[in-house]
């Protein structure tokens, strides 16, 4: 029968072994993904060598975290050209009551406008018993479609909006892919 210590001994160094066995496969999964690394010349480039390094899928937060990165790219060069503070757009991450998943939201200035309308004219509503008359939604829509129309021309007039829409599309096609696959 094993004493107190020798069992203190092995259980220390149990834990031990599970952590140098995982840096050992950590380490080997490493030196598996230098070894893919490839390199190539171009045809008719003499001496000019291009290195592509494979590491591995990028993850779905990742791949999520670019599609709101470029969300945001296509918005601030909207605003650049955007004259009308009404439709500045900005982004930010909210996090939904009871929730601990964060969001990523853009919006347009009349749409927080009218959103606060509707939120302060329910909790006056439900406080004095006051009769609500909320914003029209005929408004709202006439406000989106003029939006609608801002970016439009903003992206056939200006390469640079055209460029962030590319890549908003671009991020987002592969979110999509990926989360599909999975």
């Amino acid at each position: 029968m094993m004493g107190n210590k020798t069992m203190t001994f092995l259980k220390r160094y149990s834990r031990a072994g599970a952590s140098v066995l995982t840096g050992l496969a950590l380490t080997i999964s490493l030196v598996a993904t230098a070894m893919c690394q490839t390199t190539s010349t171009q045809e008719g480039d003499s001496g000019v060598v291009d290195e592509i390094v494979t590491v591995g899928k990028k993850s779905l937060q990742r791949l999520q975290k670019d599609f709101d990165n470029a969300e945001a790219g296509f918005f601030d060069v909207y605003n650049s050209y955007n004259n009308d503070s009404r439709y500045e757009v900005t982004c930010e991450y909210k996090q939904a009551l009871g929730s601990r998943r964060r969001t990523h939201e853009c919006k347009a200035e009349f749409q927080r406008e009218y959103e606060e309308e509707l939120a302060s004219g329910n909790n006056s509503a439900l406080g004095g018993g006051q009769e609500f008359a909320p914003p029209t939604s005929k408004g709202m829509r006439r406000q989106q479609e003029i939006f609608r129309k801002k970016i439009s021309d903003a992206i056939s007039r200006h390469k640079k909006m055209r460029e962030a829409l590319n890549e908003f599309g671009d991020a987002k096609k592969a979110l999509e892919t990926e989360r599909q696959k999975r």
